[in-house]
């Protein structure tokens, strides 16, 4: 449905409503714009962190291997840990 048909939908439903359901459709179209509001301000906060991840090919490589190596510390203690 195209934005503009959906929006006479709406239109058309809101102005079919019971004087006591207008209440509960204000407070439904408040809560959707304070979520979607909090879901643009969650992924411009993960966005603005990840682009402080700008590493050089040689820190991601340092990075990794050190990864690789933590990991190989845990999985032998847990080993030892085991036996």
């Amino acid at each position: 449905m195209r934005e503009t048909t959906m929006r006479r939908s709406v239109i058309k439903e809101i102005n079919s409503a019971s004087d006591t359901m207008l209440s509960d459709i204000y407070n439904l179209i408040c809560n959707l714009k304070r979520r979607e509001k909090a879901d643009n301000t969650a992924s411009e906060d993960i966005m603005r962190f990840a682009g402080c991840w700008e590493w050089t090919d040689e820190e991601m490589r340092e990075f990794l291997e050190e990864s690789k190596q933590q990991r190989r510390g845990l999985l032998f203690s847990r080993r030892e840990r085991q036996v």
